[in-house]
């Protein structure tokens, strides 16, 4: 019976794996090296029932093995199906706030049949930002170092100087392409990062503020934490002071963003992204940290 279970094995590496890779993306499938699937071959091998005489081994498995080896096959496809419907989404594109409109697209007609004039649109209130050119405001310690944007006054990019990712790289916490931990939008699905002035008091503050069309002042003040601890030197402290000088009450339903998560692995599973916050000061093991896999928010 041998036989029959590597050609089982090896129908599910020559066809029903590279198909699955196919379809769900080249990098769905198993990370390990040796694979699952030859790991599973070679122990069956090894380590399989013998009995016989004169010297001949024959191959011997009860029903109770039969099963396992079953479900061992049924598991490896349904782990390829579940890794694949866990790939996270496309990252919405993050805007600056601009005075200018953004361009769309005018259809061609005849010029015997004149198109009727269509009163243009009113757009939405914003607050009329001119275009800025990006700065980029730096803390470091011996650890981490932080790169604020003024991009919604935030923590652009967090790069990890202790931590080597593939091909000598450090690791770099969020992404250019998302919107800055720490800055304020009001709509997560499009979000708009207005311009923020910057000011450093020193080597370890970095402070953004800015002034809305309301006459609310929004201050954003950066910088590490003050502990003898190692540990430490990964926690940044931002504090928000908002001001409204106007004359009437300001309500606004914003969010803060926290920043993004991405595999640091090509061929990570989902569970490894992880979002982690702390509630309380103490962020040891067994302390305020609590965390859930990124897989939870795409269900």
């Amino acid at each position: 019976m041998l036989w029959l279970l590597r050609f089982v094995i090896r129908v599910y590496q020559c066809t029903l794996s590279p198909l699955l890779s196919l379809l769900c993306g080249p990098d769905s499938g198993c990370r390990f090296t040796p694979t699952c699937s030859a790991y599973f071959l070679e122990a069956v091998e090894t380590h399989g029932i013998g009995r016989g005489s004169s010297g001949e081994t024959e191959f011997v498995m009860d029903r109770t093995a039969w099963i396992v080896v079953i479900l061992c096959v049924i598991g490896l496809v349904a782990w390829q199906i579940y890794v694949a419907k866990q790939m996270s989404p496309r990252p919405v594109p993050i805007n600056v706030a601009s005075g200018q409109a953004s361009p769309t697209a005018t259809p061609k007609v005849l010029e015997s049949s004149p198109p009727p004039a269509v009163p243009e649109a009113t757009p939405k209130s914003t607050e009329p930002v001119s275009s800025f050119a990006e700065k980029i405001e730096t803390l470091r310690n011996s650890d981490v170092e932080l790169r604020l944007t003024n991009r919604g006054g935030g923590i652009k990019e967090a790069v990890l100087l202790r931590q080597i990712a593939e091909k000598g790289q450090r690791v770099v916490l969020n992404s250019a392409q998302s919107a800055p931990i720490g800055a304020i939008i009001e709509q997560p699905s499009a979000p708009t990062l207005p311009e923020f002035s910057a000011s450093t008091e020193s080597n370890s503050v970095v402070q953004f503020e800015r002034t809305t069309d309301e006459q609310v002042v929004v201050r954003k003040k950066f910088s590490f934490e003050k502990s003898s601890e190692n540990k430490d030197n990964y926690v940044i402290d931002m504090d928000v002071n908002l001001e409204n000088r106007g004359t009437k009450p300001y309500q606004s339903g914003d969010f803060v963003a926290l920043g993004s998560a991405a595999p640091i692995h090509p061929k990570d599973y989902p569970m490894y992204t992880r979002l982690v916050w702390c509630i309380r000061r103490d962020i040891s093991m067994f302390g305020g940290a609590k965390g859930i896999d990124a897989s939870w928010f795409g269900s």
